[in-house]
């Protein structure tokens, strides 16, 4: 009767203790995109740092030379290292991988953390990562997929993170393609940090009903229509420039007929249901 006494009382006080806790949704803010070259005896390399969303790993025909265009960005952690129970980072992205059967692909997440001991200034240089993170799916040729840090190992990513950089309240990731030869549409990045210090944490953001978007004809050949709620739009090529932007109600039309055929990326500013459409301009 004893033991089962105290089973149940340190079940409840787990119970009691887990109540309190809180995961945080922290959105990823840009820091920039940087395109350099590696390969034997190449130095790295940088070339230009610009504001695309695509990222990309290419080898040239006799693998002497990688060129890689990677995006940076940075989270405000809502709390000390120390406070936090367990993390884990997703990122939203458009497989550009040009198999149109499937194939497999990924998402390679590199970490920086940002000691408040160290400098403020943030410097990139290959394999100075304090962890690496990827992904492998199966994904056809336009497909959206979230890419997730390893499931189930979310409390060793805090323990590893607090055991070497225990005041960081700044972490940097880097994101490119897990294979070669491959390019993804970054779409966001979100950091998930689960914590008791309520006071230091953010009250979790309401929810609201989200909106449906869509665009017809598409394929297209010089116009589209929009349909939603009005929006700021930007239209942006598969390499992430942006091509175009304006304001849409519903039903408006949209007209690119100044840019050659291909795929485009239709990106409407807020929370809706597919913030991010694949479009393919025909001749």
């Amino acid at each position: 009767m004893a033991r089962r006494y105290a089973y149940g009382l340190l079940s409840a006080l787990t119970l009691w203790g887990s109540a309190f806790a809180v995961e945080v949704e922290v959105s990823a803010e840009p820091l920039y995109t940087l395109v350099f070259d590696t390969g034997p005896g190449i130095p790295y390399t940088p070339l230009d740092t610009t504001a695309a969303d695509t990222v990309y790993t290419v080898i040239d025909s006799g693998y002497t030379v990688w060129s890689h265009q990677w995006k940076f960005v940075s989270f405000h952690l809502p709390t000390t290292v120390a406070a936090c129970d367990c993390l884990y980072v997703t990122v939203a992205a458009v497989n550009l991988s040009y198999d149109p059967s499937g194939g497999q692909t990924g998402i390679s997440m590199d970490f920086f953390p940002h000691d408040s001991t160290d400098t403020l200034q943030f410097s990139y240089f290959p394999n100075t990562h304090w962890g690496h993170y990827y992904t492998y799916d199966t994904l056809r040729y336009g497909d959206t997929a979230v890419h997730r840090t390893y499931l189930n190992l979310d409390t060793y990513f805090r323990y590893i993170l607090n055991r070497d950089y225990p005041t960081c309240r700044d972490l940097i990731m880097a994101i490119s393609p897990t294979l070669s030869n491959d390019t993804h549409f970054v779409l966001s990045s979100t950091l998930y940090w689960t914590t008791q210090a309520l006071d230091a944490a953010p009250e979790p953001r309401p929810t609201s009903p989200i909106a449906r978007i869509t665009v017809y004809p598409n394929p297209f050949v010089d116009s589209f229509v929009y349909d939603g709620p009005r929006t700021r739009f930007r239209i942006y090529d598969i390499l992430g420039r942006e091509i175009a932007s304006g304001f849409a109600d519903a039903r408006s039309k949209v007209s690119l007929n100044n840019v050659p055929a291909g795929s485009y990326f239709f990106r409407a500013d807020g929370s809706y249901r597919s913030g991010v459409i694949m479009l393919r301009k025909v001749e």
